[in-house]
């Protein structure tokens, strides 16, 4: 079986969907060996994966695309794809953000809905969702990676009876580490001098993510106790300036911390602050409990999901119930749960995913040469 995925995703962002399917494809390889992997690669430097045959092919002109409504280069696009899939005898097309063959077999990873819920903040008539639309309907499978991503996506598109499999994000190994190689001058070292929060991937304010709310608890927790606010993510510096008027931002930390000094922080904050609206999964919450870290999130979507009776729950809209359940992890002694914590971390492991993925790819495969050979000697 030789399977191709598109890294079109990479072109866009290096967020936790891009660390997801470098760990599933590491992974993948080294369980199935007698799986031939390829990769498109699409202008970005360092993209090396063992196992995997790294293809070089141009970046997809997203701007023409997405500002100007020329679906043309899209399809262009497309027709290069098939090319490969035709030329490396593609059998099965997996895309990292709703690009499709029109030659062989397409299984689709759905990571959410997030536009689909929010119609007040997407309008579903722009381009890119267009295109995740046509990217849905022209798969033949998907992988969800929740059970509420797959309830979302047939509750949203007409795609009942086409196969499904839930298989969950799992969390790098990297965030069970304890040996951390932190420099004696890096500033996580003033941040613990106090107790801290982290609230990470900071985005926009208006955004499902809730983030408003977090830094609007955080402020009340501040007028009680000492505090440090450390805000995580490549747009975070970004964005912050549209919380000055609950924040004083010029005293959140706010920097590209290394993996190791992530790891470093969680293993000692007080608690990770994730009240979103929406998830289709949420990948935070499992390198937090990765780390021991408490997580305080909100009972909604794959949240309830990942988090199970070990999450601390508060509601959406209600910021002094959100910062007394802050106050109240900042005096628990959290070495008890830092333990149950890692353990339910370790549930969600990359060996059990891969192996959900391995057996539906192979049941697809199977089924896919079985119907060409039924209807090649005319039984259908």
């Amino acid at each position: 079986m030789k399977v191709l995925v598109d890294g079109f995703f990479f072109q866009l962002a290096r967020s936790g969907i891009a660390r997801v399917w470098l760990d599933l494809l590491e992974h993948w390889t080294t369980a199935s060996p007698d799986i031939e992997f390829y990769f498109l690669n699409r202008e970005q430097d360092d993209i090396e994966i063992e196992g995997v045959e790294i293809l070089q092919f141009p970046k997809l002109p997203i701007e023409q695309c997405f500002e100007v409504w020329n679906l043309d280069p899209w399809y262009s696009d497309r027709d290069k794809i098939d090319k490969i899939c035709t030329d490396y005898g593609i059998d099965l097309f997996m895309s990292t953000y709703y690009t499709y063959s029109t030659v062989c077999t397409n299984v689709l990873y759905i990571h959410d809905c997030i536009p689909e819920v929010f119609p007040d903040i997407y309008n579903m008539e722009e381009p890119i969702w267009k295109l995740k639309i046509e990217g849905i309907y022209h798969s033949h499978a998907y992988i969800c990676v929740s059970q509420n991503s797959a309830n979302d996506l047939f509750k949203f598109y007409e795609v009942a009876g086409r196969p499904a499999v839930v298989a969950e994000n799992a969390v790098s190994k990297s965030f069970f580490n304890t040996n951390l190689d932190i420099p004696t001058d890096s500033i996580v070292h003033e941040i613990i001098a106090k107790p801290f929060v982290i609230i990470p991937g900071l985005s926009a304010a208006d955004s499902y993510k809730n983030q408003l709310m977090a830094l609007k608890a955080s402020s009340i927790v501040r007028e009680r106790t000492e505090l440090n606010i450390v805000c995580t993510g490549g747009s975070a510096k970004h964005h912050l300036p549209e919380y000055k008027d609950v924040v004083d931002i010029d005293t959140v930390y706010c920097s590209n911390f290394t993996l190791d000094e992530l790891v470093f922080l969680y293993n000692h904050s007080a608690a990770v602050l994730y009240p979103s609206l929406y998830e289709g999964f949420g990948l935070p919450l499992v390198e937090a409990f990765a780390t021991g870290a408490p997580v305080i999130t909100c009972a909604n979507s794959s949240l309830t999901e990942v988090g199970g009776d070990l999450a601390v729950y508060t509601d959406p809209n209600n910021e002094i119930e959100m910062a007394n359940r802050i106050t109240s992890l900042i005096k628990a002694d959290s070495n008890a749960y830092s333990k149950i914590a890692i353990e339910r971390a370790r549930n969600f492991n990359w060996s059990k995913t891969t192996k959900k993925v391995d057996s539906f790819a192979r049941q697809l495969h199977l089924e896919t040469k079985h119907s060409v050979w039924m209807k090649g000697n005319g039984f259908i």
